[in-house]
């Protein structure tokens, strides 16, 4: 079931919108001067200041990989591999087909940073897919299988498993196509985006999830989505207007970057992360998700193997104020 919070940020709305849409400017300007001014092959990991970027998705790229070799497991019905990652056009496309590898009937990419991140602002100019069953998502993420270096990994008894690192830390925004979801003139799906974050949720427990409506089909064009994620919460954002945020209680605690602690088994940073994949529908909230993957009937609509394009991905690190956050990132210091 989906969830509205109304709590507010500890910051007032009108401050976080009207700091936030400096913010989506600053980076859109960024956009139109190296379209004008820098060949986009050229125009990779643009340092703006400390470990805050601007990156245009070119291949052979310092700051991402391309995940390789393995699948998720569980809900994934796909594996990834580094080939379903390619560039053209000057952009990036992540491809999932009826390939069979690593013991999965299909096959995907998705795209993570070296690095780890901690409070700033995330935004990505994107198109995601619109096909039954297929989620296309920009998120961040820490777990047992991603711990930064330097933080202190979870012992058995905090982790039970067998793999320790730190706790599950996610901040998501997901394009879904549910089986009852909305469709267009054509009867396609209109992609549905869903907001979410864990907090030391190694069991997947939290039901944070809200559908954000939309006034236009995602599927169509390219729209800039990201979010806030602060000491006092995230807001969610959709082409600079705020459409959903959540504040950091202690009955109910948002992610925290160990700024103020220091790394450890429950304080981290996360990576940044593009994916696109295929739900298998193994249980029935499962299905109710993502929707039914049907690969066959996509293939005889001519819809696929289904893609999902991203043409940037930018960060903005800061601590406290954002005020701070956007004189720094635009002054480049």
């Amino acid at each position: 079931m989906i969830r509205c919070r109304k709590s507010a940020l500890t910051l007032s709305y009108s401050r976080l919108r009207r700091r936030l849409l400096i913010a989506c400017c600053i980076f859109g300007l960024i956009v139109m001067i190296n379209a004008v001014m820098v060949n986009p092959l050229q125009a990779k990991a643009q340092q703006v200041g400390g470990n805050s970027f601007f990156d245009r998705l070119g291949p052979n790229d310092p700051l991402f990989f391309a995940s390789d070799g393995y699948g998720n497991g569980s809900p994934f019905i796909n594996a990834w591999k580094s080939d379903h990652v390619t560039f053209p056009d000057h952009h990036m496309e992540l491809t999932l087909d009826n390939q069979p590898n690593f013991g999965f009937q299909y096959t995907s990419g998705e795209y993570r940073t070296h690095g780890f991140y901690g409070y700033g602002i995330y935004a990505v100019r994107m198109k995601p897919n619109n096909q039954h069953g297929v989620i296309s998502s920009f998120f961040t993420f820490a777990g047992p299988f991603d711990a930064p270096s330097g933080a202190t990994i979870c012992t058995p008894q905090q982790q039970p498993g067998s793999q320790q690192g730190v706790h599950h830390n996610e901040i998501d925004i997901e394009f879904l196509n549910k089986d009852n979801g909305p469709v267009d003139a054509q009867g396609q799906p209109i992609p549905q985006m869903q907001v979410n974050f864990y907090t030391n949720d190694d069991a997947f427990k939290q039901r944070h999830e809200f559908l954000v409506p939309l006034p236009f089909n995602p599927a169509d064009a390219y729209h800039m989505y990201g979010f806030a994620w602060t000491q006092t919460g995230i807001a969610w954002f959709v082409d600079g207007r705020i459409v959903h945020r959540v504040a950091n209680t202690a009955a109910d605690p948002t992610p925290n970057d160990g700024s103020t602690t220091g790394l450890d088994c429950s304080h981290t940073t996360q990576r940044i992360l593009m994916n696109l994949w295929g739900d298998d529908g193994s249980s029935p909230g499962i299905i109710g998700f993502g929707g039914t993957f049907n690969y066959a009937q996509s293939a005889a609509q001519k819809k696929a193997p289904m893609h999902a394009d991203y043409s940037w991905v930018g960060y903005l690190g800061f601590q406290g104020d954002l005020d701070k956050a956007v004189s720094s990132f635009s002054s480049g210091n």
